[in-house]
C-alpha cells in the first residue's frame, strides 16, 4: 500500500493520498488530497497510475478529499479512512451499458459468481472490479468447462480485461 500511495503522491497535483483495501472480493482504494486549483479526475489518475505501477496494483476506486482522515496523535486514522471508502465506494450501475451478445452475456454470470458483483457492463474491467491471477485461473477453467477458451486465454484476458473486448 505504501508503494501505491508513494506512486499517487508523485504524480503532479497530488499532495497526499492513502490507499487501503475494501468490499469483498477485497479492492484497492485511495483517498487522495489534491493541491490546489487542481482538475484532475480518477480515469487521469489511473491512467498515470497504469505508467507507474503493475495492473494489480491501481486502485479501483479514487476519492478526493480535503483531508485525510487522521487519529488523535495525528497519524493517518485507517478505521475512518476504510469506513469513509467502504460508504462512498458504491459500484454505480447507473452508467453501464448491458452485455449484449451471448458470448459477453455468457461471460458476465461467470464474472458475477467469481468476483461477488451483482452488476457487470460491457465497459467493465476484470481486474479493476477485483480480479487477479488466481481469480483470473478460475474464470480460465470455468471457460474451459463451458467450451468458451480460446488458445491463450489468459494471454487474452491480461491483453483485453474489458468485457467486451475479451468476450469479443
Amino acid at each position: 500500500l505504501g508503494e501505491i500511495d508513494t506512486a499517487l503522491t508523485n504524480i503532479d497535483g497530488i499532495q497526499r493520498a492513502v490507499t487501503g483495501t475494501v468490499g469483498g472480493p477485497k479492492n484497492l482504494a485511495s483517498v487522495v488530497v489534491l493541491t490546489a486549483h487542481n482538475e484532475l479526475n480518477s480515469t487521469a489518475i489511473q491512467r498515470q497510475l497504469h505508467k507507474l505501477l503493475p495492473d494489480y496494483m491501481v486502485p479501483s476506486h479514487i476519492e478526493f478529499a480535503a483531508q485525510i482522515p487522521l487519529s488523535a496523535n495525528g497519524k493517518v486514522d485507517r478505521k475512518a479512512l476504510i469506513k469513509q471508502l467502504t460508504v462512498t465506494q458504491q459500484y454505480s450501475t447507473a452508467s453501464l451499458t448491458k452485455p449484449q451478445t451471448d458470448n459477453e452475456k455468457r461471460l458476465a454470470k461467470i464474472w458475477q459468481s467469481l468476483l461477488g458483483i451483482e452488476q457487470i457492463g460491457q465497459q467493465s474491467h476484470f481486474f479493476e472490479l477485483g480480479g487477479d491471477s488466481l481469480i483470473a485461473t478460475h474464470l480460465i477453467a470455468k471457460l474451459k468447462q463451458q467450451g468458451l477458451a480460446s488458445p491463450k486465454p489468459l494471454s487474452d484476458l491480461f491483453s483485453a480485461p474489458q468485457l467486451s473486448a475479451y468476450a469479443a
